[in-house]
């Protein structure tokens, strides 16, 4: 406003330098305050990351921005699959130099460190300080991959970098509460025919089934189960699936 009523009180040569002027002041509004996620692209073409001295750890997109993984709707739930969700640290970027990959479950988080499973052991690693931090593929802060339970955890791919800090972890975390309604092994592989808890009457199972409410799911090679018995038909169980699917952790009802 200031630069707007001195233009109307210059000469016009002076009128153009100050033109210019407010031009520059537009342009850097519309760098410091970008457009909003949901004006962006929706599907992430290909991703790269690209350690620089500048800021550490950036990520540049070739194909805009926005939610790396739908969010399930709890009315219509069904298990995660690659066509809707698209992970960031997937097969879709290459790792910086120096950097490798963990993937297991984030048992403990807290502003300065990162415990993670993986192969039957924990690790602990410093949090670096411009980690980046997501959520079901959203950008989170490091408070959302906290355990959900004292035994229910967030599936993790993790970024360490070679100072062994993590720089980058994305959590992944999706489950519902389903009845076995039977099973069966196919070439040593565990498959569960689940039917999902989202209505109470049993007369309305056929319904359940016509509109893909009961559907058998693979059971991962690692999966973890329930000291307990819990194979029975009729049993009622909450799984956590992982991003291909796949059955990762059962739970008995306490």
């Amino acid at each position: 406003m200031v630069l707007a009523q001195y233009a109307n009180n210059v000469s016009e040569g002076d009128g153009i330098l100050v033109k210019f002027l407010m031009s520059m002041v537009v342009m850097a509004t519309i760098l410091v305050y970008p457009l909003p996620v949901e004006a962006k692209d929706t599907l992430i073409k290909q991703a790269e990351f690209d350690m620089n001295p500048a800021s550490n750890f950036q990520i540049h997109y070739k194909s805009g921005l926005a939610g790396f993984c739908r969010k399930p709707d709890p009315a219509n739930f069904s298990a995660p699959s690659q066509e809707n969700c698209n992970v960031l640290a997937g097969s879709r970027f290459k790792l910086p130099t120096g950097t490798h990959e963990i993937q297991g479950e984030i048992i403990e988080i807290n502003a300065g460190t990162v415990t993670l499973y993986t192969s039957g052991i924990n690790f602990q690693f410093r949090l670096a300080a411009q980690a980046k931090f997501y959520c079901n593929g959203y950008s989170a802060c490091w408070q959302a991959l906290r355990p959900v339970t004292s035994n229910a955890f967030f599936e993790s791919r993790t970024i360490i970098n070679e100072r062994n800090e993590v720089i980058f972890i994305e959590g992944f975390y999706i489950g519902e509460e389903c009845i076995i309604d039977g099973w069966q092994k196919i070439d040593g592989a565990l498959y569960l025919r689940l039917l999902s808890v989202e209505r109470e009457q049993e007369e309305e199972k056929e319904k359940d089934q016509e509109q893909g409410k009961i559907r058998w799911t693979c059971v991962s090679g690692s999966a973890l189960f329930p000291k307990e018995d819990w194979l029975i038909v009729g049993q009622l169980i909450f799984v956590l699936y992982d991003r291909e699917n796949k059955i990762r952790r059962v739970y008995l009802p306490d």
